[in-house]
């Protein structure tokens, strides 16, 4: 017995699970033939995008994760995507673009192990992404909504308008202790110590305060055992200062755990600490101060320096909405006992969603209502409006929506699905 492979080419026109009715010639040596009817199906993956999530990283930079649905009859092997900017007029740019998902088989739903990352300003923006899997590429576009991203610094370029002052020191740029290469932000003198009596305050930029806001920073510090030196870290917003914490030699002012100081390298003092900011309303402006102070000893050591300062949404996501309402798929199909629907709506809609035969008859009304934006899922057990199952065979899937608030009509023979049931 021998084994043959036939590749086949198929036209443009086939789909995935459509069926080819093909005839098996076989040619005896004496001339004589035999014909066996093959049926092929043809199978590919269909990779559908379901929602994305961001979360800002720091002020103006944000990382995407995205969630697809294979509603193909054939696994996506490893599919890797690009970002790109579908509207070149608004400020978009991107860092890096690469989204990596691993294997998506038949009906599975899956996110992105690797984000994209782009730089953006804050409110309504579209993002496209391009998903490849073999041969196949897939594309979609995602309307979020950016929240205000809070500041960032790591004093690289100097002290951008950030604004330094004091009595007896102030704050100034240095090389000789930083995180981030190749400058922080020294309190005190240039010199190796600090002197007594002074007062050096350290005052942000204004900035748009974000959703779920988190402060950040890194440390370093060499300070007397005793005595009053320290750094006070404040927030200011409408008109008021509100004193986070107080790092020094004379104990802190935090209570509970509104701030945990972790190391960043064993060996190294460059700490990190973190504050959750819950008085300032979204979208208000804010400014960030650092006061450091020396009590009148002479006692006295280099002091604090300062690196990577941050505030920005502490990963609260992104608010998403389809930029259309139609029928995606629907999965498995054909099927014996149940198919998924997937649809996204744009804007609230009072929703028809029915099944109908090839006659024309209603079989099942699966929603009649309003039904608010989003992506949405649901499923059809093969049973009619008195939950008798239905023959098998060929059924059509129709939608019909009015969208708020221009009440707009899509008809219905522009978004329907076949489905065939076993």
């Amino acid at each position: 017995m021998s084994v043959r492979l036939f590749l086949l080419r198929t036209a443009n026109c086939a789909r995935d699970r459509d069926y080819a009715l093909c005839t098996l010639t076989i040619t005896e040596s004496n001339g004589s033939f035999s014909q066996f009817p093959v049926i092929i199906q043809f199978r590919q993956p269909i990779l559908k995008f379901i929602t994305c999530y961001i979360c800002s990283d720091t002020a103006g930079s944000y990382s995407a994760f995205f969630r697809v649905v294979n509603t193909g009859a054939a696994p996506a092997p490893v599919p890797t995507g690009t970002l790109f900017n579908p509207d070149l007029n608004q400020p978009l740019t991107l860092l890096t673009s690469g989204i990596v998902f691993r294997t998506i088989l038949p009906g599975e739903t899956l996110w992105s192990s690797v984000p994209g990352r782009f730089n953006a300003e804050s409110g309504p923006v579209r993002i496209g992404l391009n998903l490849i899997t073999g041969r196949f590429i897939f594309s979609d576009t995602f309307k979020v909504h950016l929240p205000p991203t809070g500041i960032y610094t790591s004093f690289d370029s100097g002290l951008g308008n950030w604004t330094a002052a004091g009595v007896n020191g102030s704050w100034f740029l240095t090389r000789s202790q930083f995180l981030s290469p190749p400058y922080s932000i020294h309190a005190g003198y240039p010199a190796d110590s600090y002197p007594p009596n002074c007062t050096c305050e350290l005052l942000s930029p204004k900035f748009p305060i974000p959703p779920c806001p988190r402060l950040k920073f890194s440390c370093y510090y060499e300070l007397p055992l005793y005595g009053s030196d320290g750094l006070y870290c404040i927030i200011c917003h409408t008109g008021q200062e509100e004193t986070l914490d107080f790092i020094g030699a004379g104990g802190a002012l935090r209570s509970g755990d509104q701030s945990e100081a972790q190391t960043l390298d064993p060996g190294s003092r460059w700490f990190s600490y973190s504050y959750e900011l819950s008085a300032p309303v979204p979208g208000e402006t804010a400014q960030l101060k650092f006061v450091f102070v020396s009590d009148p000893d002479h006692q006295s050591a280099a002091g604090f320096f300062l690196d990577d300062i941050s505030v920005a949404s502490a990963d609260s996501p992104t608010s998403t909405i389809p930029e259309s309402t139609r029928l995606l798929t629907l999965f498995p199909c054909p099927f014996r006992t149940r198919t998924t629907i997937f649809l996204t709506l744009s804007h609230p809609t009072r929703l028809n969603l029915a099944i109908f035969n090839t006659a024309g008859s209603r079989v099942r009304m699966l929603i009649s209502g309003n039904i608010t934006s989003g992506w949405h899922s649901l499923g059809w057990d093969g049973t009619d409006d008195n939950n008798h199952p239905v023959p098998a065979g060929v059924y059509f899937l129709r939608m019909n929506c009015n969208s708020e608030p221009d009440h707009t009509v899509i008809p219905p023979a522009h978004i329907r699905l076949k489905i065939i049931k076993l």
